[in-house]
């Protein structure tokens, strides 16, 4: 979803990887290919990347797999509903991937 306020809008991962799969999709581009068609569809809107991943890596696909993994676990934890092992192990990995710069 687009975001309207202060400056620039923005838009979520889930609205940049559909144009990516539209790209594929409608008009036959490679992966590599979409990806630099969406951010150059993006960029020339005026629309700010910086809260995307726009590199199209499956690794870093991989690990916002893992981190909305996290967050569920740590709202089930907030509930009451999650063993503080498997939170720890979470936060772990959080922290692993921060320290990375992702």
């Amino acid at each position: 979803m687009a975001s309207f306020g202060g400056g620039r809008r923005k838009i979520t991962q889930q609205t940049f990887d559909e144009a990516v799969q539209e790209n594929m999709d409608d008009f036959d581009m490679s992966k590599d290919e979409a990806v630099l068609d969406a951010r150059k569809q993006f960029e020339s809107q005026g629309v700010d990347l910086s809260a995307v991943d726009a590199s199209g890596s499956a690794e870093r696909a991989a690990e916002r797999a893992r981190l909305g993994e996290h967050v569920a676990l740590a709202e089930a934890a907030a509930a009451g509903g999650a063993d503080r092992p498997a939170l720890l192990e979470a936060l772990e990995d959080v922290a692993a991937l921060c320290a990375r710069g992702r």
